[in-house]
């Protein structure tokens, strides 16, 4: 849709043994910006995880989550030419 992305972000990280985020990382991106952004919501969710058991101890244990972005046109002219720009020359 008019050269913006809308796929997803794919972002790999590691649950350590008290249920911490570790190790976060855009295993396959889009842009830049999308990419940092899908890694700071990932690294939100910190503390927020139950560690992994194996044989009754915490384990650590390794995720790999998409995070959707919709193509949303910018409205404003301004931004728009702006994002174009950004966009077309930075997609792959």
């Amino acid at each position: 849709m008019n050269g913006y992305p809308s796929e997803k972000v794919f972002v790999g990280f590691v649950v350590d043994t008290i249920g911490l985020v570790r190790n976060t990382r855009a295993l396959k991106g889009l842009h830049p910006t999308l990419d940092a952004e899908a890694l700071r919501l990932v690294n939100l969710l910190s503390g927020r995880f139950t560690p992994g058991r194996s044989n009754k101890r915490p384990v650590a244990v390794t995720y790999t989550i998409p995070i959707s972005f919709p193509a949303i046109a910018p409205t404003s002219k301004k931004l728009r030419k702006r994002c174009d720009s950004s966009f077309t020359a930075n997609t792959r």
